[in-house]
């Protein structure tokens, strides 16, 4: 989208013309959305367009947080369908902070224990309809946990094996794994998840000076399912798993949480094995994290009980 397309968005949403308006491109994250930052009335807004049809812009998500009080930005005004090519769009207060995004090496810009508290208030949050991916009047896309997992393997090692990330026999092992744990995953809980991101990529403002967390953003791609898969990209993030370095303090943050599960337990092996092959969709194969994450998945696979 270009600005004067934007203003005449902003102006249906609003009822009026903002007073300005530029586009504006996130340091982190924004593959997804197009975005713009407005005032109205001297007030700073973010104008948000979803890249394709059909994607939500995530208010039925948002409205769930702010009903629990976490953090979040005001959404202003939204549409399901009321940007270019009927994509979803929405305007919401501009949060004055710094994106949380950090270097595998450093510490992150906010605690870790106000973050695991964050984050099981959200996983604390319930949705007993269904399963998988959610738009944005509340409904998912599946009836079962195991089928969204099952949909998403199938997905996940189609795309590894095209772009040579693994081959043939590596994804038949993982196209297998929801048959494996069939009763694990008839039992998992439905709890509301950010899916993988949250404790970075820009989806948490922060107070760069007192570390607070100012506010949860991004809510498209949000999804019902087991808390353990969004901690399995923790552990595999920052914990015995990772590629990644060691500034951020697990022990704090599990602490926080109330996470005293056993890592090496073959359902959250099986999270981790999710996580691993969505990393091998989009990152390079031949570089040394493409090359570690597949290790590491055939690892898991060839060992999970």
């Amino acid at each position: 989208m270009n600005p004067r397309e934007a203003c005449r968005l902003a102006d249906l949403l609003l009822g009026r013309r903002p007073d300005r308006l530029e586009s504006f491109r996130p340091a982190a994250g924004g593959d997804d959305s197009h975005s713009f930052r407005l005032w109205d009335r001297g007030k700073a807004l973010l104008l948000k367009v979803m890249a394709r049809p059909g994607t939500p812009i995530g208010a039925y998500f948002y409205g769930r947080l702010r009903q629990a009080r976490v953090p979040v930005p005001d959404l202003v005004a939204f549409s399901p369908d009321g940007g270019p090519g009927k994509r979803a769009c929405g305007v919401f207060e501009w949060v004055h902070g710094t994106p949380a995004e950090f270097a595998s090496h450093e510490r992150p810009p906010y605690d870790e224990a106000e973050f695991g508290r964050l984050l099981r208030a959200i996983h604390d949050l319930r949705h007993d309809s269904g399963f998988g991916r959610l738009d944005d009047h509340g409904r998912t896309s599946h009836s079962r946990w195991s089928e969204w997992v099952s949909d998403l393997l199938a997905w996940g090692a189609t795309t590894c094996v095209r772009r040579r990330a693994f081959g043939p026999e590596l994804a038949d092992s993982l196209r297998r794994l929801p048959e494996e744990f069939a009763a694990e995953l008839a039992a998992a809980p439905p709890a509301l998840l950010h899916y993988g991101d949250i404790m970075h990529n820009g989806n948490l403002i922060v107070d760069p000076d007192s570390r607070r967390v100012l506010a949860v953003v991004d809510f498209s791609d949000a999804i019902v399912g087991d808390p353990r898969l969004e901690l399995a990209w923790i552990d595999l993030y920052f914990g015995a798993y990772g590629h990644f370095g060691r500034g951020f303090d697990l022990m704090r943050f599990r602490e926080a949480y109330g996470d005293d599960g056993d890592l090496h337990e073959p359902t959250r092996l099986l999270y981790v094995c999710l996580a691993l092959m969505t990393m091998l969709t989009y990152v390079d194969p031949g570089t040394p994290r493409g090359e570690h994450h597949r290790k590491l998945l055939h690892e898991i696979v060839e060992h999970i009980p």
